[in-house]
């Protein structure tokens, strides 16, 4: 990309992200501004809107007080009689000053005069009771007023009521002790109408059950006891703003929603905008003229170097740059030049050093050829040797074992027969019987070391044939226990145990191998277990499928188990008396054979308690 290209892509990114930016701030602050003269505003209606339902107990209790402070009233409550009743408690009254509930106690308690009627004039018995279970108890009511007045707001048969109760008592004062009036108004839908007409309000009342808002969903959202409005927007063009009212137990039992439109918060918003558009028009014009000063001081420069600088390329290095002038790009246009320079002394110099290399390592490559090739002959040499030095020791060796037996046996049948006639050469007898025994053991070891030497040659060399096949883990077992149970039943205090998980994976190996490997840790489990058992178990792990070996045995030092895998390392059981009974070769072996099915072998063991090996095999 041009810089050209990229000075327009870089003023463009800043101008969007100046005027991001500037719009957000300006949009935060002119939008909070304006959202916080809404919240105010709705927050005044909401408040007004409660202080006028407070404003209807207040009436309430003072309408109270006129007929409880009346002498005809203080006469009925002493007598009951009923010119009172007759022509001030009849329905009628109820009508006209729309009360739903009206509750005359005297001096002991007993209710003098008791109605309650609902809006269509039949007689509320609730709402009756529920006054006149309050008015036994007057004084735990809260206060209205200072002036003796005691009500609130309640919820009866889910509908809102306000009320208040009052002592009787006469014009003069008399009477404390008289008993107590309560009047009860309903806050009817109509008379909300009422009051939302009064307060130019679109306004609302619901009790708690009613409400619009979940309360358990809303908890935090709409207190049920707080004391401030809560204001939340439903839409672009709407706000709403809910408060509680609580009624005589401190508990929410009203809600008032005054609705009202968004209009101030939609001229924030035409305000943001005017503010976005100046502050656009003004990026717009500081980046035309930023760019046009940039082009004249910087760009047309550059590429004028640019131009000289693609010349030098391709004409060489002899030719110079040159740009006028005593700022960045004339100090550019300088280095520029004494860069040439140097990098002419530095190709000269370069290709000196070049010429030189080449024929030091054409010296070197002829002498690392000529290691290699001898490094490859020995190696060659070795495995003949190994190979030639193994068969050449099995041949004499075979000859010996065999002709060992044939004495042994020849002199079991020719001369053992005719010398145990003899007492004093039994002796002499088993002493040869045993020479024949010894030296038949040493032979067979002799055998077997030659054959893992073998062995172990091939592996390393990598000439070794791997017959792979999908084997089931428990035929392998099986066949090496096959294999050592009669070498084990010779001793009989030892017992040989086979534990193999049902339905384990196939494994991908040469079985013989695999074989091979556990007969090499079965017979160094048998060497070093006097009494006890030898167990070999086969199990599903993770990573396949994990053959092990164990037994009672001497156990291993934990000295020797880090490097018990090491080619001729023999572990030190314990018996200094006893030369070794291994060659320090088939561990070794069983660790290649492992590590080349991509497996891992280890050993966990302890003086005197017996030693486990475990091997991990990949399934198929």
């Amino acid at each position: 990309m041009k810089l050209r290209n990229i000075l327009f892509a870089s003023l463009g990114i800043l101008a969007v992200i100046v005027l991001s930016v500037g719009y957000a701030i300006t949009n935060r602050l002119v939008s909070g501004a304006f959202l916080q003269l809404e919240k105010e505003e709705i927050t005044s209606h909401v408040v007004r809107a409660k202080n006028e339902l407070h404003n209807q107990l207040h009436r309430l209790d003072l309408f109270l007080w006129d007929w409880s402070s009346w002498d005809d009233t203080f006469d009925f409550a002493m007598d009951g009689n009923e010119d009172y009743r007759t022509s001030n408690l009849m329905p009628l009254t109820f009508q006209e000053q729309h009360l739903a509930a009206m509750i005359i106690n005297n001096g002991d308690g007993k209710t003098v005069f008791g109605k309650a009627y609902n809006e269509d004039g039949s007689e509320n018995q609730p709402l009756n009771q529920f006054l006149r279970d309050i008015m036994a108890q007057p004084e735990t009511l809260p206060a209205i007023s200072d002036e003796g007045g005691r009500g609130g707001f309640v919820i009866v048969g889910g509908k809102p009521y306000v009320f208040s109760v009052r002592q009787i008592f006469t014009s003069a004062g008399r009477g404390t002790d008289i008993g107590h009036f309560l009047m009860a108004r309903h806050i009817s839908p109509a008379l909300v109408e009422t009051i939302a007409e009064d307060l130019v309000l679109d306004m609302t009342v619901f009790t708690e059950a009613q409400s619009p808002i979940d309360w358990d969903e809303s908890s935090d959202i709409l207190p049920h006891s707080t004391p401030d409005p809560t204001i939340i927007p439903e839409s672009e063009d709407t706000i709403k703003g809910f408060i509680t009212i609580g009624d005589i137990y401190n508990k929410p039992a009203l809600v008032i929603q005054v609705s009202s439109d968004r209009r101030i918060m939609n001229l924030g918003k035409s305000v943001s905008q005017l503010s976005a558009i100046s502050m656009a028009v003004v990026i717009l014009v500081a980046g035309i003229l930023i760019f046009i000063i940039l082009q004249r001081r910087v760009l047309s420069r550059l590429e004028r170097l640019n131009s000289q600088v693609q010349r030098i390329r391709i004409s060489g290095h002899t030719d110079r740059v040159n740009i006028s002038g005593s700022d960045e790009l004339a100090q550019l246009a300088y280095s520029v030049n004494m860069m040439l320079e140097r990098l002419e002394s530095d190709q000269r110099k370069l290709s000196e050093a070049r010429d030189e290399l080449e024929d030091k390592v054409a010296d070197r490559t002829k002498e690392l050829e000529k290691a290699n090739k001898e490094l490859r002959t020995l190696d060659i040499a070795k495995n003949h040797f190994l190979s030639a030095t193994s068969h050449e020791l099995r041949t004499p060796l075979t000859a010996i074992h065999g002709f060992v037996k044939l004495m042994e046996r020849d002199f079991k049948k020719h001369f053992s027969p005719h010398l145990k006639q003899q007492e004093d050469l039994t002796t002499k007898v088993s002493k040869h019987l045993t020479n024949f025994t010894v030296v038949h053991n040493e032979t067979k070891r002799l055998g077997t070391l030659i054959g893992d030497m073998l062995d172990l040659n091939k592996i390393e060399a990598g000439k070794i044939i791997w017959r792979d096949a999908n084997v089931a883990p428990g035929q392998i077992v099986n066949r090496a226990a096959k294999s050592i149970a009669g070498l084990i039943e010779s001793n009989g205090a030892v017992e040989l145990l086979v534990d193999i998980e049902p339905q384990l994976p196939h494994v991908h190996v040469d079985k013989d191998r695999l074989h091979q490997v556990l007969i090499n840790l079965l017979n160094n489990a048998v060497k070093f277990t006097e009494d006890g058992y030898i167990k070999i178990s086969a199990s599903k792990v993770p990573d396949g499928v994990q053959f092990s070996v164990s037994d009672t045995g001497k156990g291993i030092s934990s000295n020797d188990v880090p490097r018990l895998f090491e080619l001729f390392y023999q572990a030190d059981r314990g018996d200094r008396e006893t030369p070794s009974l291994g060659t320090g070769i088939g561990l070794a072996i069983c660790k290649e054979i492992v590590e080349h099915y991509g497996g891992t072998i280890s050993v966990e063991s302890e003086i005197g308690k017996g030693s486990s090996f475990f091997f991990t095999i990949p399934s198929a």
